[in-house]
């Protein structure tokens, strides 16, 4: 736990990739009938440091993991968990 420092996104595949890197999900927050903001227990410094590696090109993650983390993001849309 990072002392209730946390990160938020509205980007389902970035979430996804915070996911797979090992970041946990910690809720769902509705923002209206369509969108959805992802909180992560990690510190947004982790958080923008991986997020610049994705868009760099430079985030490399098993492709199990990302598959996983895409298909637990739709299971807990879907059930609003």
């Amino acid at each position: 736990m990072n002392n209730g420092i946390t990160f938020q996104s509205r980007d389902f595949y970035l979430s996804a990739c915070l996911r797979a890197a090992g970041a946990t999900l910690t809720h769902l927050e509705p923002i209206d009938s369509k969108t959805y903001l992802f909180h992560f227990d990690i510190s947004p410094l982790q958080a923008n440091n991986l997020i610049e590696q994705h868009w760099n090109g430079k985030l490399v993650l098993p492709t199990k993991a990302v598959i996983d983390a895409i298909n637990e993001l739709k299971t807990r849309l879907h059930q609003g968990l």
